[in-house]
C-alpha cells in the first residue's frame, strides 16, 4: 500500500516538473506588448418566467452592460419624476 502511494506521489510530482512554466512565445515577448484580458463579472439572474437563477457572465463595459445601465437610468428617472411633485 505504501509503495503504491509513494509511486503515485512521485508520478504526480514528476509530471508537474516536466511541464514548462511559461510558453516560449510569452516568455520571448516584451512585457509592454501583452494584451490586457477583459474583466469579466458573473452574477446570478432569474430569467423572465422562471424562479431558477442562471449564472450570467459579461465583460465589464461591454454593449450589454451599457444597455442595462441605460435601462436602469431610465427607470430611476421615471421613478423620481413620479415621486416629485410638478413645479407650480
Amino acid at each position: 500500500m505504501r509503495i503504491s502511494v509513494v509511486f503515485f506521489v512521485g508520478l504526480i510530482l514528476s509530471g508537474c516538473a516536466a511541464q514548462p512554466d511559461t510558453p516560449e512565445s510569452v516568455a520571448a515577448a516584451p512585457m509592454g506588448d501583452a494584451p490586457e484580458a477583459p474583466r469579466i463579472v458573473c452574477k446570478k439572474e432569474k430569467p423572465t418566467g422562471s424562479n431558477r437563477p442562471v449564472k450570467v457572465c459579461r465583460e465589464v463595459g461591454g454593449p450589454l452592460d451599457q444597455e442595462q445601465t441605460r435601462r436602469d437610468m431610465s427607470v430611476l428617472q421615471r421613478q423620481s419624476e413620479a415621486l416629485s411633485p410638478p413645479p407650480p
